[in-house]
């Protein structure tokens, strides 16, 4: 995987930062009491927040060495560990309830073989939380404008890929003012927005993870990273 990590120390609090961490809140609703694996976890914040979030038991995974022993020295927890690994081996680990990995599949050579291995470690009654970013015009064979990102989705495609191992797939997403010609087009939209709409505010700044986007009369949002939670075949929601 091509290198694009978030370094949880280094970031502040700008957007990307709450984009991340509003993901892995939404993972932590998942979580109590069940095993867990994050997969291409890189600084191991978000493993973190996992084990801080109830699981019984977190594994961080990640291809970098320099990642995992960062991770290991700053975040200590009795409920978590670390491994070296490559995100397409995680199947000859043992079996978990709950596996996570944001922002991974648009770097991977061969996601078919990713999500495989996914698939083979979850349990029947497990779930999967995987966010990409949506792409939102072009074809699956242009090359994305993210340097690091390999190949990026619609969710249509999305969908089909992940219904490909997964039996039932419900999307989610983290929304963003729609991007206008003049520059700083969405803060001072997202401004504006938040004083017309201020019940709305939290969420233009926090980017919750969503099922639909959120209703701002004049001011159109586009989904900006996919969120999906994947289950087995025959898996019944929880009601």
């Amino acid at each position: 995987m091509a290198d694009e990590r978030f370094v949880f120390h280094q970031r502040g609090s700008g957007d990307i930062f709450q984009q991340h961490l509003a993901r892995y809140r939404f993972a932590g609703s998942f979580v109590r009491d069940r095993k867990v694996i994050d997969v291409a976890c890189g600084t191991g914040y978000g493993s973190a927040l996992l084990a801080d979030s109830g699981a019984s038991r977190v594994v961080g995974v990640d291809v970098s060495a320099e990642s995992i022993a960062g991770a290991r020295a700053a975040w200590r927890r009795p409920n978590l560990v670390f491994e070296q690994r490559d995100a397409l081996t995680i199947d000859q680990l043992e079996p978990v309830d709950v596996a996570v990995s944001f922002e991974t599949v648009e770097h991977l050579e061969d996601p078919e073989r990713f999500l495989g291995a996914v698939r083979g470690i979850v349990a029947p009654d497990g779930v999967f939380l995987v966010s990409t970013p949506e792409r939102q015009g072009g074809s699956l064979g242009d090359k994305p404008d993210n340097p690091f990102h390999l190949r990026e989705w619609n969710r249509q495609e999305f969908t089909e890929l992940l219904t490909r191992h997964f039996g039932t797939v419900d999307f989610h997403g983290q929304y963003v003012m729609v991007k206008r010609a003049f520059p700083l087009s969405r803060s001072v939209e997202r401004l504006v927005a938040g004083i017309l709409h201020p019940a709305a505010r939290g969420t233009l700044y926090s980017f919750p993870v969503l099922e639909a986007p959120p209703a701002m009369r004049g001011f159109p949002m586009s989904c900006a990273y996919m969120v999906a939670v994947c289950r087995h075949p025959l898996t019944k929601r929880p009601r």
